[in-house]
This record gives structure tokens, sequence and C-alpha cells, in this order.
């Protein structure tokens, strides 16, 4: 599919233009929608100086797009470039799940469901448009795996990436294992372990996330709210039970949790995307705030 983007409060991994009423019997109501044909995907999108930094997990670059949603500039951040209908073969895609922007870089993660091939991390440099980086998370996801409790028959998928002035957060999708977990890293120690690949200090939150039919939804996507009181993240829900195979999407949602304060972590609020009051069936992959 190609990519939508969904705006107003939150621009994510499609267009669709939604209202912020939190009431429990309307909470985000979809207004609107555009497809972008000239990207593949969109697993991970920055709003920076009013333009748009879109990662895809089944795409070789970095897209740069202007406010009309027109790609401007694009660069090459994976040399697996084999495509297929305009996309990398899902045995060869890097799998590019997740981004984050912080001083002048772009910081974008695989999502480590497939050993080798998704593992990768690339920091790029975005005011001289080069890579200043590229490693292996493989160290740090099975760091993720010991802490998080998981057992031999349980993958990582990680597909969320933020961050504030002081912290990482990585948001592993828990809609197979039911594990939705973000793992919290210090900035400096994390930017040291690609540099020298001594693994940081980590801690982590869990969350129980709501269901459709049955089906558990998983974290996939984030951000850090402009005042960086809360995180803001979606989840979406698939009917696929295994986190290599997609499977029919059932629906989204759009959620906060507090990290500053007396109640940082403690709880959080969680509203479906809806439209003419059903839920609408797109994935939401990212999450940046637009406006504020």
């Amino acid at each position: 599919m190609n990519i939508r983007i969904l705006s107003v409060c939150i621009l994510a991994a499609s267009t669709l233009l939604i209202s912020c009423d939190t009431k429990k019997e309307n909470p985000l109501v979809l207004q609107s929608e555009q497809i972008i044909e000239t990207v593949p995907s969109a697993s991970g999108i920055v709003c920076q100086d009013g333009l748009l930094q879109v990662v895809g997990d089944d795409a070789a670059y970095i897209f740069q797009l202007d406010a009309q949603n027109n790609i401007i500039d694009k660069y090459q951040i994976s040399m697996m470039n084999r495509l297929q209908n305009g996309r990398i073969s899902k045995s060869l895609k890097a799998d590019f799940e997740s981004m984050d922007y912080f001083d002048d870089m772009l910081l974008v993660m695989g999502s480590g469901s497939s050993k080798v091939s998704r593992d990768t991390a690339v920091l790029f440099n975005l005011k001289q448009k080069t890579i200043m980086a590229k490693v292996s998370f493989r160290p740090l996801y099975q760091e993720f795996l010991i802490l998080g409790g998981f057992d031999s028959t349980q993958s990582i998928n990680m597909e969320g990436l933020a961050s504030d002035d002081h912290n990482f957060y990585l948001l592993h999708r828990g809609n197979i294992c039911g594990k939705n977990i973000i793992f919290q890293i210090k900035k400096v120690e994390l930017l040291h372990f690609i540099q020298t690949a001594e693994l940081p200090h980590i801690s982590f939150h869990s969350f129980d996330l709501p269901k459709i039919n049955g089906y558990q939804s998983g974290f996939s996507g984030a951000c850090v709210s402009p005042d960086q009181k809360r995180l803001i993240f979606t989840a979406s829900v698939e009917s696929t039970g295994d986190v290599y195979h997609d499977g029919e999407v059932l629906g989204s949602f759009i959620g906060t949790i507090s990290i500053i304060g007396s109640q940082a972590w403690k709880q959080y609020s969680i509203y479906p995307v809806l439209r003419n009051d059903s839920v609408v069936k797109t994935k939401l992959e990212s999450v940046c705030v637009h406006s504020y």
C-alpha cells in the first residue's frame, strides 16, 4: 500500500485528518485522508522545520516531503534495493520501522524481527546529508529479550522510537507475544553504544493495551509531546499469528502516557480512530506533532 498521513494533532503512516475530541463516545474522528503514491510505505515519520522526514520498512531511503506531501529529496540508507512493485522484498528488506530526530540527526531503527537483515540502526546527519554510523542493534535487542522476560519462542519486534532532551524511548510491539514494552535509555548512553558497542543501562515499562475481536493491539509508533510531559503513541491490531507475516488490519489506536511527574508511567489514555462510529481499518505506524 502507498502511504497516508494522519494530520491535525498527529501525522502517521497514512494521511488521515482527525479531530481530537477525547470523549469516550467519540474519541478520535477521521475527517479526511490523502494517499501519497510516491512513497511506498511510512513506518517512521518526523515533522521538522515544516518538512516531513519519512522512512519505510520496505524502502532503502529516507524521503523528505514538503507541506503538500511532495518528495523534495531522498537519502539512501540501505544497499538492499532489489525492488518488487516498487518495494524491497520481504525476505531482503531492512524493515526500518521507526525514526527519531535530534540535534540535526535522524536515528533510524530496524525492527529486529529477523536476525542480520532487520537489526540495523542508521545515524544520519540531516544537515550534512550523510550517514554517520550504521550498526547492528542485535546485542541491544538481546538485552531487551532478557529484561522483558521473553521465552525462546518469542521474537523481538521494535516499532517505535522517540526522545526528549535526556532519554530515548524504544517501543516493542507486543501484538503477538503480548509484551507491549517501552525500553528507556539515556540519550548519551545509547549514542555511546552506537559508537563503542558498550551496552547502556536500560529501564522498561510494560503496558496492557486493548484488543479488537480477540486480537491484541501492539505499539506501532511514538513521539514525545512538545512540552516533553507525555509520550504520544500509536497502536494497531492485525489478525496474524506471528511478527513476520502481515494480517488483516482490524483497527488502530492513539494514546498518551505521562512520562513526567507523580503519575509518570503509572497510567495511560488510549482511543480508537473512528469514521462514522466505526473503527477505521488502517494500520497507523507512526506519529508526530504537527502543530501545538
